[in-house]
């Protein structure tokens, strides 16, 4: 093994698939089911703190994998910083869209 193959982590570690299985599934899955509390109580509350919270989650997850584990976007090429960026930006937006959708579900639509 050479010497910047012991420095570059893996793209197949344990780790690596964690990061992604938590930016890919697990935090947009907390997401859908927090979106339906959010419809449910159909106020502010704790929720959208953890709302946010997840948010949060997802970016540094992601960040981590393209940081540490040479992560890529949907083509398979290698994510570059500017993409990671507008991917950042994107998360944001819609969870925002998201988040104010489910509000007003919840306050205005099925109350």
């Amino acid at each position: 093994m050479s010497s910047t193959e012991s420095q570059s982590p893996r793209k197949n570690t344990f780790p690596g698939l964690f990061v992604r299985l938590v930016w890919f599934f697990a935090g947009p899955a907390a997401l859908m089911f927090l979106a339906f509390e959010l419809i449910r109580r159909g106020s502010f509350s704790a929720v959208d703190v953890a709302f946010g919270v997840v948010v949060g989650l997802i970016a540094i997850a992601r960040y981590i994998d393209v940081t540490r584990y040479d992560g890529t976007t949907g083509a398979g090429v290698p994510m570059t910083r500017g993409a990671l960026s507008r991917y950042m930006g994107q998360l944001v937006l819609f969870a925002t869209i998201g988040w104010a959708s489910a509000h007003g579900l919840g306050r205005y639509v099925l109350d």
